[in-house]
């Protein structure tokens, strides 16, 4: 804690970085006046670490109150970075377990990619800005990231469903229009919808391959009235 608020970050960056301690990181934490240092962990084990502690309270002398001193050693930062390592892989499995569960696989791949794209953004973020914010910033800044990569999905696949529902419903009269004329002109059925989905897909590209799809299905099904129905749960058409 220093004696002068709010304290003066740039300064001691400087201070710290006269005395050759390695990689030093200095950032606000609670109060304005309040301040956390983080130093490289010297090789030469506790005596080395003592050292490192003495030569930083005499440099600052009676301007810093040293609240706390913590020591984290490589086996424990290691094991936290493991465990962050297995946190992020288990919820983007999750994630994508959703996903998969939720939507099928044409759409499903645009959400996954969205979900990669936000967690690499975030890691982008946070070495190349190497932000100097308290543990509690970071740590709201990974949650809002989670967050988006979440709900960013579904509403990215809610929109395009839409966009797909609007142009399908859209096209659909005329392509009914189309349809009886090319049966009263004598045309199967199936020669019916593949001319409707060469014409109709200039209109509307959803439609023709909704449509190239059931002709497909009413050459290899074996009831008729199961590639309508398929039709109409696909697109929501009547």
């Amino acid at each position: 804690k220093t004696m002068e608020s709010p304290a003066d970050i740039s300064s001691i960056r400087t201070q710290l970085g006269t005395l050759n301690l390695g990689d030093v990181q200095v950032q606000q934490f609670g109060g304005p006046d309040e301040v956390l240092v983080r130093v490289q962990q010297p090789e030469g084990g506790e005596m080395a670490q003592q050292a490192v502690v003495s030569l930083v309270r005499e440099s600052f002398g009676e301007s810093v109150e040293f609240r706390r001193v913590e020591v984290v050693g490589p086996r424990v930062s290691g094991e936290l970075a493991q465990a962050g390592l297995i946190a992020v892989v288990a919820s983007l499995l999750v994630i994508l377990f959703y996903i998969w569960f939720r939507f099928e696989w044409h759409f499903a791949v645009g959400a996954i990619l969205t979900t990669i794209n936000d967690i690499v953004v975030t890691i982008g973020l946070f070495v190349v800005l190497q932000l100097d914010q308290p543990a509690m910033v970071k740590v709201f800044i990974a949650c809002l990231a989670a967050f988006i990569g979440f709900y960013a999905p579904d509403l990215y696949l809610k929109n395009k469903i839409q966009k797909r529902q609007l142009s399908i419903n859209r096209a659909w009269p005329d392509a009914l229009d189309l349809m009886l004329i090319c049966v009263e002109s004598g045309m199967s059925i199936e020669v019916a919808f593949r001319r409707v989905s060469d014409e109709i897909g200039i209109q509307s590209i959803p439609l023709a391959e909704e449509l190239t799809l059931t002709n497909a299905e009413l050459s290899y099904l074996g009831d008729r009235r199961m590639a309508y129905e398929n039709l109409a749960n696909r697109t929501g058409l009547e």
